[in-house]
Formats: C-alpha cells, sequence, structure tokens
C-alpha cells in the first residue's frame, strides 16, 4: 500500500457520494472495513452512539469524511473493535449478527417493504 495523507483518504470518501445514508444508518461498520483495508488503519466502536469509525493516522473517518473533531471530547467512549468484541463478547455477538451480518430482518407487512433491523 502506497503512502497517502488525509486529501487522499477524504478523496477516496468522496467517490461515496449519495451513499451516506446507507453507511450511517445500519452499514457504518462495513464503511470502516473499506476505509481501513484501503488505508491500513483501525476500526474503532462507539458503544454510546452505536457506531463503526476508521482511525487513520490518528484521525477519525467516516462516510462524511474526518469526524476527527466531533469527538473530541468523546475519545474516551472510543474503543478499538478487536479489544471491545474480547472485553465485551455477549455485546459483540450481538453486534456482529444485528449490525454487522444483518441476520435479523423486519418485514413492514403493511406495504410489504423489507428492511434489516
Amino acid at each position: 500500500m502506497k503512502p497517502c495523507g488525509p486529501a487522499d483518504v477524504l478523496r477516496f470518501i468522496s467517490m461515496f457520494a449519495g451513499c451516506e445514508k446507507t453507511f450511517m444508518e445500519g452499514m457504518c461498520y462495513w464503511f470502516a472495513f473499506i476505509l481501513t483495508s484501503r488505508f491500513d488503519g483501525e476500526i474503532l466502536y462507539d458503544p454510546i452512539m452505536g457506531h463503526f469509525l476508521a482511525r487513520i493516522d490518528g484521525a477519525l473517518y467516516d462516510v462524511r469524511g474526518d469526524v476527527t473533531s466531533e469527538y473530541q471530547n468523546w475519545t474516551h467512549t472510543l474503543s478499538r473493535w478487536d479489544e471491545y468484541a474480547k472485553n465485551d463478547p455477549k455485546h459483540r455477538e450481538r453486534i456482529v449478527q444485528d449490525c454487522i451480518l444483518k441476520t435479523s430482518r423486519k418485514i413492514d407487512t403493511e406495504d410489504g417493504i423489507e428492511s434489516w433491523t
């Protein structure tokens, strides 16, 4: 992987314009996974907000871009996902099943629309 800077990360994120809703409402883990795979970062989990982020060279990113400033006062709540998963395996399993793998489904029978919960 070639060296990159914040501008490269933001340029890459900009290719996902129009997908913000998808990656902010249930698929944030996968966006963090994409970013950390592409830019050699680590996945962080915020258990208060139920949100996954990517930390790359000390900055925090999600589909909205650089969100480091939003977490200045919240860094104590952020955990590396691999560490969080070890410390609370039961919660980890629920997150994996419901938020990452989407094995829980809800079908709205009134309009027949299937949605993930």
